[in-house]
């Protein structure tokens, strides 16, 4: 399915069939994914990372030919695209309907968001990570965080039960020694 808009996206005018001309992006250079838009990748490998409040990096995934790179727009979750090897992309608009296409795309934000939270080191971090993306996300899914077991919440963060209730345990224990 093609997007039929006509309109300017980074500077390029989108062709008939809702497409801006390929975009050649040298390796090592970042890609930027501007609010409303979908990159294709036709060629090469993007890498795709999640960088931490603190700044520190972690590599979440790989991106080759036929899939989309979309923006993160949230402040829980911040998501670069580096251009790992030489890469030749195409711009779209992202659907603004409801559609099965709007439906994917907010998935794959929801799955990059997910594994960004995943890469953050140590329990308490993760666990925080995790409370602050389910806060932020629909309603629905910030209301479960307060149902979740230990062991619910271990296998969501990849921890044990008892990581997590260690985590938890201290996490109560410097509050009490901060108040």
């Amino acid at each position: 399915m093609s997007f039929c808009i006509i309109m300017s996206v980074n500077g390029s005018a989108l062709s008939g069939d809702g497409w801006a001309p390929p975009q050649v992006v040298p390796a090592g250079r970042p890609i930027r994914v501007t609010p409303g838009t979908i990159r294709v990748i036709e060629d090469g490998v993007v890498r795709v990372e999640a960088i931490h409040d603190d700044g520190s990096v972690a590599i979440i995934g790989f991106a080759g030919p036929g899939e989309a790179l979309v923006h993160h727009s949230d402040r829980i979750c911040h998501v670069q695209h580096i251009a790992h090897t030489g890469v030749r992309l195409r711009t779209a608009r992202e659907p603004d309907h409801d559609s099965i296409e709007l439906a994917l795309v907010r998935r794959l934000r929801e799955l990059e968001a997910w594994v960004a939270m995943l890469s953050h080191r140590g329990s308490r971090a993760r666990l925080r990570a995790f409370a602050a993306h389910l806060a932020h996300g629909h309603p629905a899914k910030a209301a479960i965080l307060s149902q979740l077991t230990q062991e619910q919440v271990g296998l969501a963060v990849l921890l044990s039960r008892s990581s997590v209730a260690r985590a938890r345990q201290g996490r109560r224990t410097g509050e009490a020694a901060e108040a």
